[in-house]
């Protein structure tokens, strides 16, 4: 029967793995293998990218508070407090400026008068409205630094746990 201490180190390593595979999927898979297709609009792409790394930030927010959890009682080490930092880099600033510049890209490659049906097209006056009103363009060297927190998570995940 393992201690308590031990059954607590299970579950951060349970939770470390599942984050992990989480980050290895998505970052190093989907996002590649998305961008390799002949028939997908680079624009419509970048669009399924904003959505599916907002979804990756919750689950990747569920995974660190779970961790914290864990934690407790004790005060969390610093490669756990630098994980959630990168974590809330990419959360709060990261992702939702490089979706904003998809969405750039977007309203560039997309002509309103080729989409199929209302939806679309509401979507698609929304982003307009939004990108243009906002009259910047983020630095395209943000993905660079999302790509590089990525890769450093990979190592320091299971770093954590060891």
């Amino acid at each position: 029967m393992p201690t308590p201490l031990e059954l607590r180190s299970l579950k951060q390593a349970s939770a470390c793995c599942g984050s992990l595979g989480f980050v290895l999927a998505i970052s190093f898979m989907e996002a590649w293998v998305k961008f390799r297709s002949p028939i997908l609009q680079k624009a419509i792409a970048l669009d399924v990218g904003a959505r599916v790394f907002r979804a990756l930030n919750i689950v990747e927010v569920a995974f660190a508070g779970t961790l914290i959890i864990l934690n407790l009682p004790f005060i969390p080490d610093v490669t756990l407090i630098s994980l959630i930092t990168m974590l809330s880099i990419q959360t709060a600033y990261l992702t939702p400026t490089l979706s904003f510049r998809g969405h750039l890209r977007l309203v560039k490659d997309i002509e309103r008068k080729n989409l199929i049906d209302e939806r679309m097209k509401k979507y698609y006056d929304n982003v307009r409205d939004v990108t243009l009103a906002s009259g910047r363009k983020p630095p395209k060297w943000l993905h660079a630094v999302y790509v590089t927190i990525e890769i450093l998570k990979i190592f320091m995940i299971p770093f954590y746990v060891w």
